[in-house]
């Protein structure tokens, strides 16, 4: 997935108004469980997680300016990449696993060898925080985008910079590869995706039309479709647009939230879109006909509960939320029916991403310093979690 999608960051935070801050379970309901053990070793809030592509491995990254690789099956840590000076945002693996990318306020991006914990480059060049960083398909690039308003691709072998990305006007939130490599897609505070040639920096198309109010929203959210026919775009208007990516024009627009889309991912199979909305509920599209499959309501959502996050197993049979109430729910994508909630003691679940193979996923409860791997089908902890008290790695 040539994006972050999942995990959704610099959203004005709600709380819920639970007087206990809690999100509130229904204990007759199979699956129901509240947080379990914890996998610490962080010791600030985390910003992101994810999986190594044969599920061997997990990373997670936090405000404490590390990044700590775990084995998921014990829950201890395996190394921590120090080496940040300020909060790590977003972590992604290469695509053979042998390489890893954080990217930091810091405004720097680092390429780790996630086996040693050395530091094999520092990719310095924007000047303002790193928000989002994407590995293209074949390794061999790397593509990293800012708040100064750019986007950056970088030789990820010699840690030079190939291309800038240069035509936003304002914070660029997300980016994605185009699945063969040959175009990268951003999105931006400034209401505009543009699709880039990442070889030669040519602007070669910018999507406009989240203006449901007048005015160019935000997008927040941007992916290819599996086969790179199509990009869906999910912004602050409410809506979420599916573009044809050769020729510019809009396809679909789902309108049917009525609040901010806060996030936006296409089923592997290709055949489905689920948005996560401002207003309490993901909805599950079909892409072709702008058709809702099915709304995914929160069951306990209040006028200021939102859903910020979503992910599909790999199978596309299952559809994972995560919400400002505290929950990670599990849903049926084609029935609307909640299958389990993992429900944590916080007010927000902060990160969330399925193993490779669908058996597990990984949750970051907000403002914690761990994370939790779920059995999805039993809803429980899976994991023994025990203290983390090996730190790998140097900040020289």
């Amino acid at each position: 997935m040539g994006t972050p999608p999942r995990e959704t960051h610099n959203v004005p935070r709600r709380t819920n108004d639970h007087e206990s801050g809690e999100y509130v379970t229904d204990p007759g309901r199979k699956g129901d469980v509240a947080l379990g053990d914890l996998c610490t070793g962080h010791t600030g809030p985390l910003n992101g997680v994810a999986w190594s592509s044969d599920g061997s491995l997990l990373a997670t990254v936090g405000d404490d300016h590390t990044c700590v690789i775990w084995n998921p099956h014990t829950g201890e840590p395996v190394a921590t990449l120090i080496g940040h000076t300020d909060a790590v945002v977003r972590v992604a693996w290469s695509p053979d696993d042998m390489r890893l990318a954080t990217v930091s306020h810091d405004r720097t991006c680092i390429v780790w060898n996630p086996d040693t914990a050395e530091r094999l480059l520092t990719l310095a060049g924007h000047t303002d925080a790193v928000t989002g960083v994407a590995w293209h398909p074949d390794g061999t690039r790397l593509a990293t985008v800012s708040w100064d308003e750019t986007g950056i691709v970088w030789d990820s072998g010699t840690g030079r910079p190939v291309t800038t990305l240069t035509g936003h006007a304002y914070h660029v939130n997300g980016v994605a590869w185009h699945p063969d490599g040959t175009r990268i897609a951003t999105a931006s505070n400034d209401g505009t995706c543009i699709i880039w040639n990442p070889d030669t920096a040519e602007r070669i198309l910018t999507l406009t039309g989240h203006d449901r109010f007048g005015v160019e929203d935000a997008v927040y959210g941007v992916a290819w479709s599996p086969d790179g026919s199509r990009l869906v775009t999910a912004g602050w208007d409410d809506a979420c647009i599916v573009w044809d990516p050769d020729t510019g024009q809009p396809v679909i627009s789902f309108v049917d939230h009525t609040e901010w889309a806060l996030g936006v991912a296409w089923s592997p199979d290709g055949t489905r879109v689920a948005t996560a909305s401002d207003n309490g509920t993901c909805a599950v599209w079909n892409p072709d006909t702008g058709e809702a499959i099915a709304t995914l309501v929160l069951r306990f959502a209040t006028g200021i509960t939102f859903v910020h996050g979503v992910a599909w197993s790999p199978d596309s049979t299952r559809v994972a939320t995560v919400d400002s109430n505290g929950a990670c729910i599990i849903w049926n994508p084609d029935t609307g029916e909640r299958v389990s909630t993992l429900a944590s003691r916080t007010d927000w679940v902060d990160g969330i991403d399925w193993s490779p193979d669908g058996t597990r996923l990984a949750v970051i409860p907000d403002w914690a310093e761990a994370y939790i791997v779920w059995d999805p089908v039993s809803g429980r902890p899976t994991a023994t979690h025990t203290a983390h008290t090996n730190l790998v790695g140097n900040p020289a």
